[in-house]
């Protein structure tokens, strides 16, 4: 009796939606407008930064995500996002909404429709019209993540 596979091979689509709308109520997490259809699998990703990481040197990440392990991006007291790379290069998609309306940007990336930004090594900040300023050379490794 031949063996027979029940599973289909089926090519990945992946779309990326901003769910503007969200709410979170302290417990709960609500997405008024996102319908998920019964045979697709959906994957969630929540930042608390409106800027994501695309590419590391060179190499497309599958889906945008907020920082990697020689890579970090976090809110500045003064308004900018500090950005923290040990990549000879990063690209990041910036939230349009951050960002301000004559932004110098890159582009566009292709899956979320945001203005990319290439980091090089070092401390960044990145301010709301596009700039990157210099803070250092690229911090130092935390124990353990070598």
């Amino acid at each position: 009796m031949p063996y027979e596979d029940a599973y289909k091979d089926v090519r990945a689509e992946v779309s990326i939606e901003p769910a503007e709308d969200a709410h979170w109520d302290g417990f709960r997490l609500t997405l008024p407008r996102v319908r998920i259809p019964r045979q697709d699998s959906v994957f969630f990703f929540l930042a608390t930064v409106p800027a994501v990481v695309r590419s590391v040197d060179g190499l497309d990440l599958p889906w945008p995500v907020g920082s990697q392990p020689h890579l970090q991006i976090n809110h500045h007291p003064d308004g900018t996002l500090l950005v923290r790379s040990d990549y000879n290069e990063a690209v990041l998609a910036v939230s349009p909404e951050w960002l301000a309306k004559d932004a110098n940007v890159e582009g566009q990336d292709k899956q979320t429709g945001w203005p990319v930004v290439r980091v090089r090594p070092g401390t960044w900040r990145l301010t709301p019209d596009g700039r990157l300023l210099y803070e250092s050379r690229a911090w130092d490794t935390p124990a353990g993540m070598n």
